[in-house]
């Protein structure tokens, strides 16, 4: 009845917290919330090209306490970092 199938795991990995797939070292999110719609959100262990990722939306950075803004880490170090919701990249290390 509540079947949580893979397929929207996919959905809010590349679509809500907009994480882009790409074949190079660039780590590449562009979230799909509208300004203003969550004050925030964390996607955390997501494995990618042999690391494991975390984004991070944190408005006012009191949430988790790492700073406002929009964070990507892999392996737990800071990647990229913007202090709005939207396109961002990174290089993995």
């Amino acid at each position: 009845d509540h079947y949580n199938h893979s397929g929207f795991a996919d959905l809010v990995i590349t679509g809500l917290a907009g994480l882009r797939p790409r074949a190079d070292h660039v780590v590449e999110v562009n979230p799909l919330l509208p300004p203003g719609a969550w004050t925030w959100f964390c996607l955390e262990g997501v494995p990618y090209h042999g690391r494991l990722l975390t984004i991070l939306w944190d408005q006012d950075g009191k949430r988790f306490g790492r700073g406002a803004g929009l964070r990507v880490f892999a392996g737990g170090r800071l990647i990229a970092q913007s202090a709005k919701l939207g396109r961002l990249t990174g290089r993995l290390p």
